[in-house]
């Protein structure tokens, strides 16, 4: 990485004006949020750490002062212990594959503390495609449970089992984390829904060289990224490897975490996490280690948040109705385009709308046509 982390970011924000072209491509391509987030733990997320096909079983006690349970995948068994010392101090330890990682929050000195080794050694350890597979999943399988929303101890455990879930084989997971209340993030809750410039520094180019920059549409929430290449007249899923002048949407670019599963304190989008998430999805994958010098630029923003600290970049989110479909009995006939919209009639029969949906809104066509309609989080 080159420059410090205070001149990249007055660099970021000089990029910013993108965002007037961006928002012109935006009424020319399409925008559109995605019909829901994913929680469930046996799912992939896009070029990173691949997850069995099974959810996992996730069995954990919560008292007022602890947090404790077990997380089985496949042949994986996972353990964790979170514990309230006092209102200053929240202790986790969890334990995989033979690795235990601790992560200690201390309030007082406006800190966390992330550690990895070995059971019974001691000695250093570093995180395998095995113990990202079953973090990830434990990442997925906690956020899925209302009744740990809003408790530190869970969001701890959360918070640090998304980042471990991201390290890679050399990345340590031993490391001192500021939370400081003071810390100046370059926040993109403003540009939410807009397009932004990301970059990264690899073997290949340099930091903000074309071909290591890309637009990404920041918070956008449709699953999977897509591509809008030059001279390109629709998206395309093939990604980007060190394109130059590229477009990209999709799967929250910005947010900082693994998906785009919403949490009670909000989607947190800063600039190093969109940069970070430019270089894992151009050329590299998530636990890449082209991508390390990305990925510790934002891990304070990560943790940045509520409750550990009382202000935060956090951007929240408002409610959209952006997802319409019908149901028929007859059958039905579509036109249109998802990024456009949808026009579907029914051929005949009666209109019904499945469980989560509202309708029938409208009726359109003939014989019963309705249109059924989701609501989903987006921008605030």
């Amino acid at each position: 990485m080159t420059g410090s982390e205070e001149e990249r970011d007055t660099a970021m924000v000089a990029r910013f004006a993108l965002v007037c072209f961006g928002a012109a491509l935006l009424l020319t391509m399409g925008c559109s949020a995605g019909a829901g987030d994913t929680t469930t733990a046996g799912t992939s997320e896009g070029n990173g750490t691949q997850v069995s096909g099974e959810p996992g079983v996730l069995s954990y006690n919560l008292e007022q002062d602890a947090l404790e349970g077990t997380f089985t995948l496949a042949d994986t068994l996972l353990t964790f212990k979170a514990a309230k010392q006092d209102e200053q101090l929240l202790d986790l330890t969890v334990e995989v594959n033979g690795a235990v990682l601790t992560s200690t929050l201390s309030k007082a000195e406006q800190a966390i503390e992330l550690d990895g080794f070995v059971n019974g050694s001691g000695a250093e350890t570093r995180l395998r495609e095995e113990d990202r597979a079953a973090l990830l999943a434990l990442d997925r399988a906690l956020q899925a449970k209302a009744d740990l929303e809003r408790e530190p101890m869970a969001l701890l455990l959360q918070r640090s089992v998304s980042l471990w879930s991201q390290m890679n084989d050399s990345f340590s997971p031993s490391r001192s984390v500021a939370v400081d209340e003071n810390k100046s993030y370059t926040s993109l809750c403003s540009y939410c829904g807009q397009y932004v410039q990301g970059s990264h520094d690899c073997d290949q180019c340099g930091d903000w060289a074309p071909n290591c920059t890309s637009a990404l549409l920041v918070g956008n929430r449709d699953p999977g990224t897509q591509y809008w290449y030059p001279g390109s007249n629709a998206w395309s899923n093939a990604q980007a490897d060190h394109v130059a002048s590229v477009y990209e949407k999709g799967d929250c670019f910005g947010r900082c975490g693994d998906t785009c599963t919403s949490v009670t304190y909000g989607q947190v989008l800063t600039q190093d996490c969109l940069n970070h998430d430019q270089c894992v999805r151009n050329g590299h994958w998530i636990a890449s280690a082209y991508c390390d010098d990305e990925f510790a630029s934002a891990i304070d923003d990560y943790f940045g948040i509520p409750p550990f600290v009382s202000s935060a970049p956090t951007c929240g989110y408002s409610v959209n109705t952006d997802s319409y479909f019908q149901v028929c009995t007859g059958g039905v006939t579509c036109t249109g385009s998802p990024s456009f919209g949808l026009v579907c009639r029914c051929n005949s029969g009666t209109a019904k709308c499945p469980a989560g949906w509202q309708g029938p809104i409208s009726a359109i066509g003939v014989s019963g046509g309705a249109t059924c309609r989701k609501t989903t989080a987006v921008c605030p």
